[in-house]
């Protein structure tokens, strides 16, 4: 019953959902270009041991199970305020975290970038990466580590394209579609009721004062002929004495 009154209100105020309808349709179109998707890009270092650790001829892939006291302390560093703070102003449309690969032994520091800018994300992830060579080359210049004993570093991938992540819009294009299409049903309804009690309520004042009406000239007729008797009965007595005295004159 419901859904079948609702749909009346619908056909009859069509018009007016309508208009919500494209206020509807304009608020989906805004939230689609307003909310900007979300780039990320990554990309990976590798700590390489010292050529004293290694020894001449030998293989330094064999000795990246000893890096984590090395791996820990230069991903802390890239991590801290006083390193973010420079990277975070030039692509302020963007962040990054650098932290250790845990998803394998190896050296491996994963830097990963998110932002809602394409090349700010490219950017500062470039940059990200070069600090992180850099930090690792002043950490050792402040120990004053000689070059055999140095640790080094090494670029092992680095993302050229940024991938999207559409998810956050689409959600909010949804929301607001759904939540205007709804609006808009129960606005519709809702002005439709306003609208209908208005005027059952008008019809009813007409017919309280077309009855008011009858029954007021009623009562008038009623009182016009109640005087009138009244005046018949007063004119009555009065021409009685006369009669009579004019009688006893002629006798």
């Amino acid at each position: 019953m419901w859904l079948f009154d609702m749909l009346r209100s619908l056909f009859r105020r069509w018009y007016l959902l309508t208009g919500f309808l494209v206020l509807a349709a304009g608020a989906t179109i805004y939230t689609l270009q307003t909310v900007s998707v979300t780039y990320s890009a990554k990309g990976s270092l590798l700590l390489m041991p010292a050529a004293s650790t290694v020894g001449p001829g030998g293989n330094p892939y064999l000795f990246l199970g000893g890096m984590a006291q090395a791996l820990d302390v230069v991903s802390a560093k890239v991590s801290a305020e006083e390193v973010r703070k420079p990277v975070l102003d030039a692509y302020p449309k963007a962040t990054f975290t650098a932290e250790p690969d845990r998803s394998n032994s190896g050296s491996v520091i994963l830097v990963s970038v998110r932002g809602q800018d394409r090349e700010q994300v490219l950017g500062e992830l470039k940059a990200v990466m070069q600090v992180a060579s850099a930090t690792l080359t002043e950490l050792q210049d402040a120990q004053s580590v000689p070059a055999p004993s140095r640790i080094t570093i090494e670029t092992l991938v680095v993302d050229k394209q940024p991938g999207i992540d559409a998810k956050g819009r689409t959600t909010a294009v949804l929301a607001t579609a759904g939540g205007g299409v709804a609006a808009a049903l129960l606005l519709t309804g809702f002005v439709d009721g306003r609208l209908l009690a208005r005027t059952t309520g008008n019809s009813a004042d007409g017919g309280s004062d077309t009855g008011q009406t009858s029954s007021d000239m009623g009562g008038r007729r009623l009182k016009s002929r109640i005087l009138s008797r009244i005046g018949g009965v007063q004119g009555g007595n009065n021409s009685g004495p006369g009669q009579r005295q004019s009688t006893e004159v002629g006798g």
